[in-house]
């Protein structure tokens, strides 16, 4: 049976610009089903109330960080099976402290035909700095240089100076981008995986983080592209470091100023105007929609602008197959109580 997308909001909204956002820690109750899984056997109820806590939170609906397979229905779901990352013990003279001293790059390969993104999007180049830990990925359509360079040069922005060393498994198409960037360019030994742990431990990170975000928010696999360019900021704004700062305030040296949403997280929003003319004259002037991430400008320098879709441009799609149409704009409305309603249509088909 088919299930109506559009969702009317609940009474209790709130603008979002101005406004705090949430707080990493701020429970979000109904939504999650943390409160109806039992407390496993051996755990104290302290324990397992605080990672309750945690499955509703934000910060743990953003990212799915840290696994919670006890009380988080999509960490359960998704990480079936994964393993933990393996501890490796450095020289801490040989650890580098500021962003663009070591930047860890690889090429993640779609394989499977069918799968990819929505533009036609192949392969995902995965960057990782090991100063500021700060992540970047970049969905291209091919594994060439050219691609690779432009990618490396949008992550990096008015900072390309700053990186000093870029570290890749060997790839001709990376040395070549790094070569054109006046880069170094160490490389670990090919197909080697011992010399490429840290590198295949972050496109681990990636792939799992995406797969919760997308899980969590419904988003059908060909939006992959947007997933994982969601998963990688989100991780950088909340994420908290060894240093006791986010990745994000390591690279820029202040801390984040936007908001903070789940991937396909219901809200309503003013629409563009072509849009809003067409709406009737006493309609509020905001529409349903989900939101798909924060936009970036080179060197992923944020303008208070965010990424969402409509509701019903999901149900148009479904019925004549054209893609949805992605907006960019500044105003949004909050919901109190967060709904996910793609995994909510999709949860009821199954």
């Amino acid at each position: 049976p088919e299930v109506p997308l559009v969702l009317e909001p609940p009474p209790g909204l709130e603008y979002c610009l101005p406004c705090s956002g949430p707080t990493a820690n701020e429970s979000y109750g109904d939504r999650v089903t943390a409160d109806s899984f039992p407390t496993p056997v051996g755990m104290s109820e302290e324990r397992a109330n605080k990672l309750r806590e945690e499955a509703k939170s934000m910060k743990h609906l953003m990212t799915h960080l840290p696994k919670n397979p006890w009380f988080c229905k999509t960490c359960r779901v998704t990480k079936v099976n994964q393993k933990p990352a393996r501890t490796i013990h450095h020289d801490p003279a040989d650890i580098p402290t500021e962003f663009g001293e070591l930047l860890l790059g690889d090429h993640m390969i779609v394989k499977k035909d069918g799968d990819e993104g929505n533009e036609g999007e192949q392969t995902i180049l995965n960057l990782f700095d090991l100063g500021s830990e700060y992540r970047g990925t970049a969905a291209l359509k091919t594994k060439t240089a050219e691609d690779a360079k432009y990618a490396l040069r949008k992550y990096a922005g008015k900072q390309v100076d700053d990186v000093k060393n870029f570290y890749t498994d060997g790839s001709k198409e990376l040395k070549k981008a790094a070569e054109d960037l006046s880069w170094l360019h160490p490389t670990s030994t090919p197909h080697r995986h011992a010399a490429n742990g840290k590198m295949e431990r972050e496109n681990e990170t990636t792939t799992a983080g995406t797969r919760c975000a997308m899980d969590g928010g419904g988003l059908p696999h060909p939006w992959w592209p947007t997933g994982v360019g969601y998963f990688n900021f989100a991780d950088n704004i909340t994420r908290v470091g060894k240093r006791g700062q986010t990745p994000y305030f390591e690279r820029f040296k202040v801390d984040f100023d936007g908001e903070w949403f789940a991937l396909g997280q219901l809200l309503h929003f003013r629409p563009h105007y072509p849009v809003r003319v067409a709406l009737p004259r006493f309609n509020r002037r905001t529409v349903p929609g989900i939101f798909l991430g924060w936009k970036l400008h080179p060197g992923d320098v944020f303008h208070g602008e965010y990424y969402v879709a409509a509701l019903s441009d999901f149900e148009k799609s479904a019925l004549d197959e054209k893609p949805v149409p992605v907006y960019t704009i500044k105003e949004i409305v909050r919901h109190h109580d967060v709904r996910f309603p793609l995994a909510e249509a999709r949860d009821a088909e199954e």
